[in-house]
């Protein structure tokens, strides 16, 4: 195999793994704006699971207080 040859098939594979090296990144990007996407989401799911579960401690603890009372009597 000449010198020219073995430089040109050293030149296809380059291009092949340049290739597939985009390709990955390109992918890996992908995927992190999903999970970026994700985690706000999941952000905003918790901010309101915490307001409710804010909203209902007060109810717990008067239905708490009005057991206690009944179990009293």
């Amino acid at each position: 195999m000449t010198i020219e040859k073995r430089l040109d098939k050293l030149k296809e594979r380059h291009d092949v793994l340049a290739k597939a090296v985009e390709r990955i990144a390109s992918e890996q990007r992908e995927m992190r704006r999903d999970y970026d996407e994700r985690f706000v989401a999941n952000e905003e799911r918790l901010k309101q699971i915490m307001e409710t579960m804010n909203r209902l401690a007060p109810i717990a603890e008067i239905h708490e207080q009005r057991l206690d009372d009944l179990e009293e009597e």
